[in-house]
């Protein structure tokens, strides 16, 4: 099932628990990704030393997107998680330090548009003259084919990405990490070495792609934020829309990283990232241009209000917060519902239901799945129409809204949905008029789809958890391994614990598959947890043994010591150099 969908009928490639159904789109709108992060001094936890928590949220597959690994050589001891492709471990400890990350919104690209010459689409205005684009041709390998030649232009920017020749127009892109030595996450190699937050610092400064916030927590007890890009310096304009690529908008090199926000030792003992607008206030730093887009703030409001009234935090209570379900704007909302009853027997029906519910998106919760669909939709719908009605001619408003109304439900989408609800909760008379009208067409909805009983209407029923192996669409028949799930699954795109479904089907296709919580210095009472498995083998029984775990919202031990260790081996296997060579002789023939 799908919650925006829905209203437009019961449309979506399936519907757990409900029976096919039509489909209406081929593939899964992208969703953003975020994560959050928070390190707490020694002076709020229950122990005397940080914590640090991390929990990345990514696209969810099968098999996992990253791997939990122990590097152990004569030059460091780190522990952590990586992604296979990518050099070094983000996010884990060393023995000396912790660190984590969160994507940081720096605007790193521009996006350039070309006059063409009118006698040939290559060549392209620049300044006073007609500059050639580069041009390379490439062969993509293709099985059991020759492959396929690829044309592959650039100018001075970077490279073309379209080609409209009957306007004469060209776009290209300038990216920050397109620049020499900016491979993502390359800087993650210094913090194998790092031994205290100062040189954490020092390795930060370096960092270039992508944006991110960094948190780290040494043994000494200090702690951190350090968010780095490589930023560009654009003199004459903002970077929010494309611009002419003729020379007019030419980026003035980047930001240093001393020219960038951080905190060391905070006095208030945490610090937090939630992919939220965080650039400091201007008392508190020399503002430099950063971004102007950032993810919706009701992520990092829930982390704030627990992580300040707590002064005993533990490993555990920090675990929890990673798992937190409650919905600010859930909360809000809800609470802005009338004591008095509504006229309308179905408003009514959604309105006892929201008054008595606790806010939490839980999986087997029916308010959680009337809140939900009621907010991104009925509700959603009517702030938008009174968003633009002063603006357009009535008779021109369906059409109007279906240009401005989001055509998919994305992180994010709440915040413009609350900004346009600050606008209407200043009228009490006006606020019951539409939560009557709006809550009452969304139980009616969910009672077509659902059925009366409302005891059996569940968040889960329209969240799910569903990985599926990135080779699942290339079987006729798909084996039973393709799929681990699905499963309901709590949580929603403005929870602390995010899970957010795809509009077409419910599926979740961003959350924190892995999550990470760090005893900074008491290393073996750090929690980590990675779903479905660490394994990449289908046939392996560690390829989804931990995909209940995580749906569990609970997590194993990473020990780190070689004492502990030795408690938990279940299988050692040795390379040896021999081996190494008699397989290399072997491969050439050699006897």
């Amino acid at each position: 099932m799908n919650l925006d969908l829905i209203h437009d009928g019961v449309l979506a490639t399936y519907r757990l628990g409900m029976g096919p159904v039509t489909a209406n789109a081929s593939m899964p709108p992208p969703s953003p990704e975020g994560s959050n992060n928070w390190v707490i001094s020694g002076e709020r936890t229950e122990t005397g030393r940080p914590i640090l928590a991390n929990d990345p949220h990514r696209a969810m597959t099968a098999p996992s997107l990253r791997y939990v690994v122990h590097l152990k050589c004569p030059e460091f001891d780190v522990i952590g998680a990586g992604e296979p492709a990518l050099p070094g471990i983000s996010i884990g400890h060393n023995g000396s330090v912790a660190f984590g990350l969160t994507i940081w919104n720096a605007d790193q690209e521009d996006l350039y548009v070309y006059e063409l010459n009118p006698e040939d689409a290559q060549l392209y205005r620049y300044r006073d003259t007609w500059v050639r684009m580069e041009r390379r041709v490439e062969n993509v390998g293709i099985a059991g084919d020759e492959g396929a030649e690829v044309e592959l232009l650039f100018t001075k920017h970077g490279p073309v990405i379209h080609v409209d020749t009957e306007r004469r127009t060209a776009f290209g892109v300038r990216a920050a990490w397109l620049e020499p030595g900016m491979a993502p996450y390359l800087s993650s190699l210094g913090n194998l070495y790092s031994r205290d937050a100062n040189d954490v610092r020092k390795v930060l400064n370096r960092w270039g792609a992508p944006g991110v916030n960094h948190v780290y927590a040494d043994v000494d007890g200090s702690i951190g934020w350090s968010p780095r890009a490589l930023v560009p310096i654009r003199p004459n304009w903002d970077g929010l829309l494309p611009v002419p690529g003729d020379g007019r908008y030419e980026w003035d090199g980047f930001q240093v990283a001393s020219d960038l926000p951080q905190i060391v030792d905070p006095p208030k003992g945490w610090v937090a990232s939630a992919n939220q607008m965080n650039l400091p206030p201007k008392e508190d730093w020399d503002p430099v241009p950063v971004s102007y887009e950032w993810y919706a703030p009701y992520r990092m409001h829930r982390i704030d209000e627990v992580l300040s009234c707590n002064d005993a935090f533990t490993v555990e209570t920090a675990a929890r917060l990673q798992n937190d379900y409650l919905s600010v704007p859930a909360r809000t909302i809800c609470g802005l519902l009338p004591d008095e009853p509504f006229a309308s027997e179905e408003a009514e029906v959604g309105r006892e239901l929201l008054r008595n519910w606790n806010h939490e998106i839980l999986a087997d919760s029916s308010a959680a799945l009337l809140f939900e669909t009621w907010f991104r939709s009925e509700l959603r719908d009517w702030l938008l129409e009174d968003a633009i009605s002063g603006l357009v001619d009535p008779s021109k408003m369906a059409e109007a809204l279906r240009a401005v109304k989001p055509k998919e439900h994305v992180i994010g989408d709440a915040s413009t949905d609350m900004l346009l609800f600050d606008r209407l909760a200043g009228s009490r008379d006006r606020l019951d008029q539409v939560f009557e009208q709006t809550l009452g067409v969304a139980v009616a909805r969910l009672r077509r789809c659902f059925g009366d009983d409302i005891g059996a209407w569940a968040w889960g029923r329209a969240s799910v958890s569903r990985l599926d192996h990135m080779a699942s669409g290339h079987f006729e028949t798909a084996p039973s391994w393709v799929t681990v799930g699905p499963k309901p699954k709590s949580g929603s795109s403005e929870t602390v614990g995010l899970a957010a479904p795809s509009p077409i089907n419910g599926i979740e296709v961003t959350g924190a598959s892995f999550r990470i919580v760090v005893d900074v210095g008491s290393w073996d009472n750090s929690l980590v947890i990675n779903s479905p498995g660490q394994d990449g083998d289908p046939r392996s029984e560690h390829y989804s043994d931990l995909y209940e775990t995580w749906l569990s919202d609970e997590y194993f031990p990473l020990i780190y010591s070689s004492d502990a260790l030795g408690q938990y081996v279940t299988r050692t296997i040795s390379i040896r150099s021999s081996s190494i060579r008699s397989v290399a002789r072997q491969r050439q023939g050699v006897r």
